[in-house]
């Protein structure tokens, strides 16, 4: 920051600090924390922060866990698996919050995960001025929250088009290797996609073949000699429907929601590939 930027943005609020912050580039295993971060002097002075410190030592502590569970080094963990879990446990990465997804909201991680990415346009952004940084009670700030602008709209529960569903699967799955362009599930289409369509799609890019496993049946509504039957429970035991599925009713034919698609991702680009 510089005394003209200040001036111009008037930033207010939380900041976001980069996975390799915590990296040592020369010694493997090590994690930094706290005021031992990769940072510039200039920085130093937001980072110090206990508030900062704390969240910083949570997520230091999830890098060391997550890395020693998978026996590799911490510079080789994806950090959409460190995001995930500390977004899990109620920590927010993305500055950006939706009226209709609010903290408690089952689907709060994935849109924040969303937001990070760049998985799925809200509706609505945010519209509130950002605060004098000499000012608390800014005027225009105040009536802004009482009027909710500080918040925009996510459409947690709006079903998905064709045309974001591309854009969700060829940014959740960059990759050159991904065959995203040959199973994005309604490319180029206005229409609104089904779960079940999004779910095949989801299924082969995490490596599903079939005929390869026997799965107990889990939803009422797919029987076992349904096409769809294996590809569903290849993601269930994956964890991926944890929060769309629940008592044993999946409602293939029905639209998937832009919350739902966001959770279904989030777990999916985390998950391994493969049976």
């Amino acid at each position: 920051e510089t005394a003209a930027s200040i001036k111009t943005h008037m930033p207010r609020g939380p900041f976001q600090i980069p996975f390799g912050s915590f990296i040592s580039r020369d010694v493997d295993g090590l994690v930094a924390a706290e005021k031992n971060l990769s940072m510039s002097r200039l920085v130093s002075g937001a980072f110090r922060l206990q508030p900062v410190s704390m969240l910083t030592g949570q997520a230091a502590g999830t890098i060391a866990a997550l890395a020693a569970a998978a026996d590799i080094p911490p510079g080789k963990l994806d950090p959409r698996l460190v995001q995930r879990h500390l977004l899990e446990a109620g920590s927010a990465l993305s500055l950006c919050e939706y009226n209709d997804v609010p903290r408690e909201h089952p689907f709060w991680p994935g849109v924040q995960m969303s937001n990070l990415y760049g998985w799925i346009t809200p509706e609505e952004l945010p519209s509130a001025p950002s605060a004098k940084i000499d000012d608390i009670y800014n005027n225009r700030l105040v009536t802004a929250r009482l009027f909710g602008l500080d918040k925009g709209t996510f459409g947690v529960d709006t079903p998905l088009t064709g045309n974001e569903s591309e854009n969700l699967f060829r940014r959740a799955f960059p990759e050159p290797g991904d065959p995203v362009p040959f199973l994005t599930p309604g490319a180029g289409s206005t229409a609104f996609v089904t779960r079940r369509d999004f779910c095949s799609a989801l299924a082969h890019i995490l490596g599903f073949r079939a005929g390869q496993k026997q799965y107990a049946s889990r939803y009422a509504d797919i029987p076992s000699g349904s096409g769809f039957f294996a590809q569903v429970h290849f993601l269930a035991e994956k964890g991926v429907l944890d929060r769309v599925a629940r008592g044993g009713i999946f409602l293939p034919e029905s639209f998937v929601t832009k919350g739902s698609a966001a959770d279904m991702m989030m777990r999916a680009v985390t998950a391994m590939k493969g049976e």
